[in-house]
């Protein structure tokens, strides 16, 4: 919600171009650059005819994922660490390849030997008490009807049981911190892929 408020705020402001306004977000932020791709939560949110018109997500969490047929087809530029053990890289990349077979321009990057939040200002380090989902595969919410699938199993679960399940599988310990030439090359192509989108004939 905090995204398409912003999204609309900057949108009606005269002194920028609301066809041009792009969202970017890190770790759980990532996960709403996914999210707000999603047709359903912004027709929900922003009643203008206002969309994003890319999206950027810097090692996201896709590990639980709220989906639908009915995405914006906005250009994604996926990010991840090869040695993330944090919210690992594969469930964004399925995620990003999702959104990809539904006609969305997409790209994904994967950084290698680089953890989660490789452009932190510390050295890698291990957060013994961070929490991951890691073990309890993906969980995927369809937003069209709001049931809850583990997909590891295929089984539905109760939004009664989800705290259930989680307590079931969620692990403790990770690690973050800087990776000097994964921080540069995603600037790099962060900044790469919004001057080519947003330069491309028509824009």
């Amino acid at each position: 919600m905090d995204s398409f408020a912003a999204l609309q705020l900057l949108a009606h402001d005269p002194r920028i171009d609301a066809t041009r306004i792009g969202i970017m977000g890190f770790s759980r932020g990532g996960t709403v650059a996914f999210q707000t791709a999603q047709r359903p939560f912004l027709r929900a949110a922003v009643k203008g005819g206002e969309s994003f018109a890319f999206h950027i997500a810097a090692y996201a969490g896709c590990l639980q994922v709220y989906t639908s047929q009915d995405v914006t087809l906005a250009p994604l530029l996926n990010l991840v660490g090869a040695a993330d053990d944090y919210t690992h890289p594969e469930p964004c990349e399925a995620l990003a390849a999702e959104y990809a077979a539904l006609g969305t321009p997409v790209k994904s990057i994967r950084y290698d030997g680089a953890h989660h939040a490789w452009d932190s200002l510390l050295p890698v380090r291990w957060l013994p008490n961070a929490t991951s989902g890691y073990a309890c595969g993906v969980v995927r919410t369809d937003i069209p009807s709001w049931t809850v699938t583990a997909l590891r199993t295929g089984a539905t679960i109760p939004p009664a049981d989800v705290a259930a399940f989680y307590s079931s599988c969620v692990t403790r310990g990770a690690h973050v911190g800087r990776n000097a030439a994964a921080f540069e090359a995603s600037r790099k192509d962060a900044a790469r892929f919004v001057l080519d989108l947003l330069s491309a004939p028509g824009r």
